[in-house]
């Protein structure tokens, strides 16, 4: 089964954006909000901590280039603060 998704389309758009690139950004967010968020909704059962979730996944600033991390890596992040708080 195929997710539809070119993981490494995506790692490469979430590079650019992370380099500051606004088009890249929008194009990583087009490309993977809703599948985050039905992921999201599925695992939280509430749509409030589902938002909150995607807020915090899709604030750049988190993700600096001194910073090694994973593009998917980041929903782990926003559920585990959404289930804190």
């Amino acid at each position: 089964m195929s997710s539809g998704l070119d993981l490494n389309y995506i790692a490469d758009l979430f590079k650019e954006a992370r380099r500051g690139d606004s088009n890249a950004f929008a194009e990583f967010y087009a490309a993977t909000y809703q599948r985050e968020y039905a992921f999201a909704l599925r695992y939280l059962k509430q749509e409030h901590l589902a938002l909150e979730a995607l807020r915090n996944i899709y604030r750049l600033d988190r993700y600096r280039k001194n910073q090694q991390r994973r593009p998917y890596s980041c929903l782990a992040d926003g559920v585990e603060h959404s289930l804190l708080f």
